[in-house]
């Protein structure tokens, strides 16, 4: 025979008042005489139930392939050659988020580090402070995207044992690690902005020289970025609505008969 597991639901007199939330959780699991630390069955119980008349498992394919997208989007960011730009011809030039991909002459496809140490120790001012703050502000944007990616991996993670029905992280650390993936990029975007002062206005017709430092604009890459500060929050949203009302959601026929109480 195998033995039925039913999880422990507070009394009203104990002193630990659960939140709705968890009581729901709770509860799906006593209804259904199941154990919370077990996986439920393999065929999909728990991803079969109906959700606004559509399978609980179709909406979290649907916030999975929204977060890839996002990841695609910034990956594309970091690697286009486009950034900025600055000046016009034939003194214009186009630089990504860590190298000068169009600079003419004896910079062309250096990275801004390489510029920036050979401006300075030559007394290029202009050349100097220009690229060391495109450097500086490439590097800062760099780390957070990459930490932006590290917690959009982790949250798809998430997403594919919420399928197979195994629950292993408390909903906090849960809500922690998708608010840190829109934290991340948001930084990311605001630090670039910030150091580097770029417009979209395309006011940037004068290039740096060696004794002046000159503003520069923004092109593809910044454009990619802003794009995913508008889809991350709002897959945040989407995610956290369906989430918490996992444990309220109704199975189907054929998921109740599933419920049996059998545990694998």
């Amino acid at each position: 025979m195998t033995a039925v597991c039913t999880p422990k639901i507070d009394s009203p007199n104990n002193s630990r008042i659960l939140s709705d939330h968890e009581e729901d959780k709770q509860n799906y699991f006593a209804d259904h005489n199941m154990n919370p630390t077990i996986a439920l069955d393999r065929r999909g119980t728990y991803s079969r139930k109906l959700f606004h008349k559509i399978p609980l498992k179709y909406w979290w394919y649907s916030i999975f392939f929204v977060i890839f997208l996002n990841q695609v989007l910034i990956l594309g960011a970091l690697a286009t050659p486009r950034w900025v730009k600055q000046g016009d011809e034939p003194n214009r030039w186009k630089g990504g988020l860590i190298k000068c991909g169009s600079c003419n002459g004896r910079w062309e496809g250096e990275y801004y580090m390489a510029i920036s140490n050979k401006a300075c120790d030559d007394d290029m001012d202009g050349y100097c402070d220009t690229f060391s703050m495109l450097l500086k502000a490439g590097i800062a944007t760099a780390v957070f995207e990459i930490l932006a990616l590290l917690f959009l991996n982790i949250w798809e993670m998430l997403i594919f044992v919420e399928l197979r029905g195994i629950f292993v992280l408390k909903d906090w650390i849960v809500y922690f690690i998708v608010a840190a993936a829109f934290i991340s990029n948001t930084f990311a975007i605001a630090i670039w902005f910030g150091v580097t002062g770029a417009t979209f206005n395309d006011d940037c017709h004068k290039a740096s020289s060696i004794k002046s430092h000159e503003k520069v604009c923004a092109t593809d890459g910044p454009i990619l970025m802003i794009v995913t500060e508008i889809w991350i929050p709002i897959t945040c949203i989407f995610f956290y609505w369906v989430y918490n009302k996992r444990w309220t959601i109704v199975p189907t026929e054929s998921a109740s008969e599933a419920t049996t109480g059998i545990l694998r």
